[in-house]
């Protein structure tokens, strides 16, 4: 690949050279359009994580006629060359902002502990005040516990990880964040954190398989059979397409 032309530049020119239009290419890839639009402008940062880009890149390569491995490699160079280091998916950079607030949090509630009862703190205050004999915390504070949220946060979280082991298609939606879709490969694996509800489409159930919480699932369907999957705090059933909205 010419050095001064970018992946998406070169697979676009393929694709129009086959005259294979970008719908054509979502319906043979199960692939959404903005997607593929968004490799062929190299706009990486509107993509699911590299693990899944180098899946749409696959099918990608195989509906045009190229090499997957070619392009794969081809990806891996550009992403080191035009990339900058870029950090965790949209989804994680949310949760890492939600627990810095926790920890701001719990610093702030802890340096408001000191000012009540650090004891040297009390003899200074005691010696400025005379008439005051006894300084006692406001009835709130007495019973908050500083840890108290962080460990609330994490009773709540729920946890899935997955595993192919067929090619299989996926929907996924964590909470009220934008559904995501994937293909994966064999061997290829993922996790996810939510609070309230993941929801999992399934269109290979019997590629994939499931832990929830730390307990993996038996097989939830059949190869080729679509599943719907509600995971929740109190646990995780099948949940029929028409009882679902997409956002």
């Amino acid at each position: 690949m010419d050095e001064r032309s970018s992946l998406g530049a070169l697979l676009r020119a393929y694709r129009e050279s086959k005259k294979i239009s970008l719908k054509e290419l979502a319906r043979q890839t199960k692939i959404r359009e903005h997607f593929l639009r968004a490799i062929e402008e190299d706009r990486y940062e509107d993509l699911p994580p590299p693990i899944y880009i180098k899946g749409f890149l696959s099918s990608y390569a195989k509906v045009v006629g190229l090499n997957p491995k070619d392009i794969l490699l081809q990806y891996d160079q550009f992403f080191r060359r035009e990339l900058p280091p870029s950090g965790e998916p949209r989804l994680r950079r949310s949760w890492d902002r939600r627990q810095w607030g926790m920890i701001g949090g719990v610093f702030f509630i802890s340096f408001l502990f000191s000012l009540f009862f650090h004891p040297y703190l009390g003899i200074f205050l005691k010696k400025t005040s005379p008439k005051e004999t006894e300084i006692k915390p406001p009835s709130s504070l007495q019973t908050l516990s500083v840890q108290e949220p962080f460990f609330e946060e994490e009773k709540r979280l729920l946890s899935l990880k997955i595993v192919a082991t067929e090619k299989v298609w996926i929907r996924l939606q964590v909470d009220d964040q934008p559904q995501r879709e994937m293909l994966l490969n064999p061997g290829e694996e993922d996790s996810f954190q939510g609070l309230h509800q993941i929801y999992l489409h399934i269109g290979n159930a019997g590629g994939l398989n499931l832990t929830f919480n730390g307990r993996p699932l038996e097989k939830v369907g059949r190869s080729g059979e679509v599943v719907h999957l509600i995971f929740n705090p109190q646990g995780w059933e099948f949940k029929r397409p028409e009882g679902i909205q997409n956002p």
